[in-house]
């Protein structure tokens, strides 16, 4: 990852001697309403929104904002296949291979929902206290469930 931050720089001060714009695609997640998503082959969301923000002051890049599945996603950039990749999430214990180059840029707050039943019995034991209940996740969201560094 060093090195595509490094070829990244000569590439930017290599351009801006010639009067060229660099282009430049960043994906994000296309299933993650209403932060990110596709529509329509197009970028959407509350994070797209926020990237083309900044990118809009980046004048010498062309950025090209891309859509693509989650893991496909990680995948690529663990592969050396991608420049970048949003939303990011700090996981430098599991996804190495996106740290420090793709920090958080906003920060969210994730919420279970169950019903009264549910909250009736008193579970302060993990995974004890929950077995026989279905718990959803979201695809990609490594860590629910399980203590993490």
């Amino acid at each position: 990852m060093r090195y595509i931050y490094i070829i990244f720089l000569i590439i930017f001060f290599t351009s801006n001697l010639h009067g060229q714009k660099t282009d430049v695609i960043i994906h994000v997640d296309d299933g993650y309403k209403p932060f990110s998503y596709k529509e329509n082959d197009q970028a959407k969301g509350i994070y797209v929104k926020i990237l083309k923000a900044a990118f809009s002051q980046m004048k010498n890049f062309n950025v090209k904002i891309v859509p693509i599945p989650w893991n496909r996603g990680k995948k690529m950039m663990k592969e050396g296949d991608g420049f970048g990749l949003a939303p990011a999430f700090f996981h430098a214990h599991d996804w190495f291979y996106l740290y420090p180059y793709s920090l958080p840029f906003y920060t969210e707050t994730i919420v279970a929902v169950c019903t009264q039943a549910v909250l009736k019995q008193k579970r302060a034991n993990w995974p004890q206290d929950y077995q026989g209940l279905t718990i959803g996740n979201v695809a990609g969201f490594d860590g629910w469930g399980r203590k993490t560094i």
